[in-house]
């Protein structure tokens, strides 16, 4: 992507923009609060989170079978018993809450949900 100097991108400053005056030979490296607060509140990234989840809702028909997909594409491993149980109450209370919403898919925007949250997880931002 090309990037002027004098009209940077704030949300590579979010994610430790080196200091293009005069070069940057090295940058800093940090985690902070705000990394994670992007990618819960950007527009890019729940549009993104939501083509993800319509995406696995197209590839499979019940939850677990979302799952499935949603780890296949974000982590290319399945999900752990541990995973399943935690994402599935996650999937079960976003749909009740958006249930109240009578113009809401309730089922896509919980599974839009929790796309964002795996997109903002440590596993699918991080390599070990």
């Amino acid at each position: 992507m090309e990037v002027q100097r004098r009209l940077p991108l704030n949300m590579l400053a979010t994610f430790d923009q080196p200091e293009m005056t005069p070069n940057c030979h090295r940058r800093r490296q940090t985690t902070v609060a705000t990394q994670a607060l992007w990618f819960l509140n950007d527009q890019e990234s729940a549009d993104a989170a939501d083509a993800l989840a319509r995406a696995a809702m197209a590839e499979a028909g019940d939850a677990g079978g979302r799952l499935a997909a949603l780890y296949a594409r974000l982590f290319a491993a399945p999900p752990s018993g541990e995973e399943r149980e935690a994402c599935g109450a996650f999937l079960a209370a976003q749909e009740a809450h958006f249930a109240a919403d009578p113009d809401a898919d309730a089922a896509h925007r919980a599974l839009s949900a929790l796309c964002q949250v795996l997109m903002a997880s440590n596993r699918f931002l991080y390599l070990d």
